[in-house]
């Protein structure tokens, strides 16, 4: 009878423990580092299970909370898989690990945070999906690109949507943790227990940094929120299961963890580390942090304060919106570029709307209509069109590049014949309406920008494709605040005086907001000093330099930003 007792019952004790398990430590969703074998006592072991928290709880000293984006209870899927920390081109972004779904969120939450969802693509990273962790890094080319792993070999390129554009397999690489170094011009990378590694794309390593942090999963790069050093951000999973996150900050140079911030779980368990990341935005350097399938918190890592002046913002959109056949004005496709970042007193000086590619048989059934809030422009209406029959038969706008510049023909006057089927719509025009009711007027270039395409006529098909939005803007007329104009390109001054006993004053300018270096190297091409180490607003800049503890003889300054490196020699004789 006790056997076949024992037979009876211990299934469902089986069960009940799987079940257990299941539920609470191994719930597919988490992407969790195996259990570490050797035991850890920390003296905050007694945090480890918090029933009371119901939200992301950190300790004192952590830099401030500046939004926080709870996606665990929304009915779209996020909470799925979830480990995505990144911001860029305008978006937040929040991928899966375990499938191949991408989703983009617009920066109209909580303080400028991701809130309502602007898109998703459920075959991103060619269809493969499986990203951790994301970074933001140029190609060479001069734009930028997402990037990341699937805790593997393999170092993917992708653009905006999260289309594979690239794929670079490195030997030895585990490609879970990501973090762009625009100084060393490589990827910092981890698996969970691996050692910090910093490799080019073709995968030769620059610098490898021991660490034995357990559940590496997320990482930033930081040389902004402390002058003249550079950090890496690292937010891992505890040890064992119920242990809590942490966020290390270690030193590159001497590989030393400056700062160890213990960060316990959502309940005890929820909100295990996932993807992180730093950027900047409205005037402020941010760390991101993924709570994996709870929640993306946004940090203030430094308070860079506004731009001094003006400048411009470029975003392309390249998304397929299909156009309503037919569909009249009350129906039309419509898509949406945001803009944010920009700070101080400024106002619109220009608008630039590019129609790359919108794909559509006979263009005179079209009417284009730009709105910002209350401002609406009509910027094409049905070209060739003279209120009875039909408009212009021709196909597509291909590069079609609209702004209030003299001496353009108006979109509304181009020719009605064809070449083949193609419009003659290529090329720069004046938009039916002037862009002017946005210029030189007080209207803030942050905001919404809605694109609007409405088809008047049955029988032709078509769809947007991508378009491009160019913004400039500068200082308020007749608002003092104590800036010089914005300069349009890079530049690296001479120093002066030259030659110099012992200081000299070097100046440069930056037309966009960026990391900037400045550096100086003796004959032997070693580095003696280094000025600036830092993001900086688009301005001019003038910065001393006191060589007073170096011997005489010729030196060179070096200034990096972007894609701009420019060089410079200089005497100094004592």
């Amino acid at each position: 009878m006790k056997s076949k007792l024992l037979i009876y019952t211990l299934p469902v004790i089986l069960l009940m423990v799987l079940v257990y398990g299941y539920s609470v430590q191994d719930d597919p969703r988490n992407d969790r580092a195996p259990e570490s074998t050797i035991q850890q006592v920390a003296p905050d072991s007694k945090n480890f299970i918090l029933t009371s928290e119901t939200d992301t709880l950190v300790p004192a000293g952590f830099p401030p909370t500046l939004w926080n984006y709870n996606y665990a209870t929304l009915p779209d899927g996020q909470s799925g898989g979830s480990v995505g920390a990144t911001y860029f081109d305008g978006r937040y972004y929040n991928n899966r690990w375990n499938s191949a779904t991408i989703y983009r969120l617009n920066p109209d939450g909580q303080n400028g945070g991701p809130g309502t969802i602007a898109d998703s693509n459920t075959a991103y990273n060619g269809g493969t999906g499986a990203i951790r962790d994301m970074t933001v890094a140029p190609d060479g080319s001069g734009n930028s690109y997402l990037w990341g792993g699937a805790a593997g070999t393999a170092l993917y390129k992708m653009d905006a949507n999260g289309n594979r554009l690239a794929a670079f397999t490195h030997a030895g690489a585990a490609y879970r943790t990501i973090a762009w170094d625009p100084n060393r011009k490589g990827f910092w990378s981890s698996n969970f227990s691996d050692n910090l590694v910093c490799r080019d794309t073709n995968g030769v390593v620059i610098r490898t940094l021991t660490n034995t942090l357990p559940g590496k999963y997320g990482m930033a790069f930081d040389s902004t929120s402390t002058a003249d050093s550079a950090f890496l951000w690292v937010w891992s999973q505890g040890a064992v299961t119920g242990a809590p996150n942490t966020l290390n900050r270690i030193h590159i140079a001497s590989n030393t963890n400056t700062k160890i911030y213990t960060v316990a779980l959502v309940g005890g368990t929820l909100g295990i580390a996932g993807g992180a990341g730093s950027f900047v935005k409205d005037g402020k350097f941010m760390l991101a942090l993924n709570y994996q399938n709870f929640a993306i918190v946004g940090y203030v890592l430094k308070e860079l304060g506004p731009p001094s002046g003006g400048g411009s913002v470029t975003i392309t959109r390249t998304q397929t919106k299909v156009i309503p056949e037919n569909g009249g004005n009350a129906n039309p496709a419509v898509d949406t570029i945001d803009i944010s970042g920009i700070g101080g007193n400024v106002e619109i000086t220009k608008v630039t709307l590019t129609l790359d590619e919108v794909q559509h048989s006979w263009i005179g059934d079209l009417r284009f209509w730009l709105t910002k809030g209350s401002i609406v422009d009509t910027c094409i209406s049905r070209i060739g069109w003279t209120g009875t029959g039909f408009g212009n038969s021709c196909d597509d706008f291909i590069g079609t590049i609209l702004s209030d510049s003299a001496g353009l023909v108006n979109i509304q006057n181009i020719p009605t014949t064809c070449i083949g089927t193609q419009s003659q719509a290529t090329g720069n025009f004046n938009p039916k309406e002037p862009f002017s009711i946005y210029q030189n007027n007080n209207t803030n270039p942050n905001g919404s920008y809605i694109l609007r395409i409405a088809d008047n006529a049955a029988g032709d098909t078509g769809s947007l494709r991508s378009w491009t939005l160019k913004i400039d803007y500068d200082v308020i007329t007749g608002v003092n605040n104590n800036v010089t104009s914005i300069p349009n390109e890079f530049s690296l001054s001479q120093n002066y005086p030259n030659p110099f006993n012992p200081s000299t004053k070097i100046a440069y300018t930056i037309p966009n907001n960026g990391l900037v270096t400045l550096k100086i190297y003796n004959l032997l091409g070693k580095e003696v000093a280094s000025l600036i180490n830092e993001v900086k607003s688009a301005g001019t800049y003038e910065v001393n330099f006191n060589g007073a503890n170096l011997s005489s003889g010729v030196y060179f300054y070096r200034l990096e930003s972007g894609n701009f490196v420019d060089t410079k020699k200089m005497f100094l004789l004592k």
